[in-house]
C-alpha cells in the first residue's frame, strides 16, 4: 500500500491539484475499505506523517458492496473487457495456426496437430508483455462507459460529501440511532431526503448564499407535509388487500 501511495495515489493527487490550480497541500480524501492493512494503526500514521494533507475516510465494515464505488461498477466491468481482450488474442492465434494446416492432407494436417500446430501460447512470457496494452484498452472503454461515475452515482457518496444533503442524511441518522430502531414509515422530505414521519416538524438543510456570495447551508424548520399517495399507489395497496382476502379465504374453505 505505501507503494501504492508513493506512485499512483499521491501523483494523481498532485496532478489534479495543478490541473484545479489548487495548493499542494490542499486536503485529499482517500475513501479505502476496513482491511487489516489500512486499519492498522502503524499504517495511518505513517500516511498522516508522509501524506499529512490525505484525509482517510474508512467503509464500514461489510458494506463495500453497498458503498465501495469500484464494487458496485467498475471491477466488474474491467474484467469483463480484459476477458473479451484475452479470447480476441486467442483466437487471432487459432485463426494464425489454422492457416498451417490449410491444404494439408489428412495425415500431414494429424502429425501438425500432434506437434502442436494449433496448441495456443498462453505461458506469461507470451501473454505478459501484451498486458499493459490490454489495461490501456480497458481503461478507455470503461471512460466509454462511464463506469467509474456510475459506481460514484450508485454509492451516493458524494451526496454524503455534499454540504448541504451530507448534513441532512447525517442528522436523520443521529436520529434514527437516537430511537434505536429504523423508522419502517418515512415521507420525503424537499430534495427527496427520507424524514421520520414520527415528527411534525422537521429541521432542513438547504442551500444558502453568505455576504460573500459562498455557497452556506442554512438550517430552517419545517412542518412535515402529509404524504400524497398517487392513484397507482393507492391501486397497489387495493390489489395486495383484495389479494390476502383471497388468500385468507382459499385457505378457511381448504381448512373446512
Amino acid at each position: 500500500m505505501k507503494l501504492y501511495l508513493h506512485e499512483v495515489l499521491v501523483p494523481y493527487y498532485k496532478a489534479q491539484k495543478m490541473r484545479l490550480q489548487l495548493p499542494l497541500d490542499y486536503p485529499c480524501i482517500w475513501i479505502i475499505d476496513c482491511w487489516s492493512v489500512h486499519i492498522k494503526d502503524s499504517f495511518i500514521a505513517w500516511v498522516q506523517q508522509q501524506y499529512p494533507f490525505i484525509r482517510i475516510l474508512f467503509i464500514p465494515a461489510n458494506c463495500t458492496g453497498l458503498m465501495q464505488p469500484c464494487d458496485l461498477a467498475g471491477q466488474r466491468d474491467l474484467k469483463c473487457i480484459l476477458r473479451s481482450i484475452g479470447t480476441l488474442f486467442a483466437m487471432v492465434q487459432m485463426r494464425e495456426a489454422l492457416k498451417l494446416v490449410e491444404g494439408l492432407s489428412e495425415e500431414e494436417r494429424k502429425q501438425k496437430i500432434e506437434e502442436g500446430a494449433l496448441k495456443i501460447n498462453t505461458a506469461m512470457s507470451a501473454v505478459k508483455p501484451l498486458l499493459p496494452g490490454w489495461l490501456l484498452e480497458a481503461q478507455k472503454e470503461l471512460q466509454r462507459r462511464r463506469a467509474l461515475l456510475k459506481g460514484w452515482e450508485e454509492s451516493r457518496l458524494l451526496e454524503a460529501l455534499d454540504p448541504v444533503t451530507g448534513l441532512l442524511h447525517y442528522k436523520v441518522a443521529v436520529e434514527k440511532l437516537k430511537n434505536g430502531t429504523l423508522w419502517h414509515n418515512t415521507r420525503p422530505g424537499r430534495g427527496g431526503v427520507a424524514i421520520p414521519a414520527s415528527l411534525e416538524r422537521v429541521t432542513v438543510a438547504k442551500d444558502g448564499v453568505d455576504a460573500a456570495g459562498q455557497r452556506v447551508v442554512v438550517w430552517e424548520e419545517e412542518e412535515l407535509q402529509e404524504p400524497k399517495e398517487s392513484e397507482a399507489d393507492i391501486a397497489a395497496e387495493r390489489e395486495k388487500r383484495d389479494g390476502d382476502a383471497a388468500l385468507g379465504e382459499e385457505v378457511r374453505r381448504t381448512r373446512g
